[in-house]
């Protein structure tokens, strides 16, 4: 048996981990969000516990939106700076990560910009 790094990587994204992906007061928003790798979706619906593959949560913790807002210029109108605020698309809470790497795995990529 030969197991190389990709091996290896691809038996962790594979790991089944239970997640929640809080539900939404935003109206129009969906109940089932449907994350995709390599073109294969996964439902997930909002405010049920879900297990679902890392490779999939990894989808889950990169989805972000950023939102502008003009900011105030009292001394000069014509200058309003746009500022960006950053979110997640789907807030999610991983209830269970058994692989002892997994935490941090997913607090490096929450770490990441969008």
């Amino acid at each position: 048996l030969k197991i190389g790094g990709w091996e290896i990587l691809e038996v962790f994204m594979n790991e089944s981990l239970p997640v929640l992906v809080h539900e939404t007061a935003v109206e129009g928003e969906l109940d089932v969000i449907s994350p995709s790798v390599n073109g294969v979706n996964q439902p997930i619906r909002r405010g049920v516990e879900t297990p679902v593959r890392r490779k999939y949560v990894e989808a889950l913790a990169r989805a972000k939106e950023t939102k502008y807002k003009q900011a105030d210029n009292h001394m000069d109108p014509s200058d309003r700076p746009m500022i960006p605020k950053t979110a997640p698309s789907y807030p999610f809470s991983l209830i269970e990560d058994k692989n002892p790497r997994g935490r941090d795995w997913l607090k490096n990529i929450l770490a990441q910009p969008a």
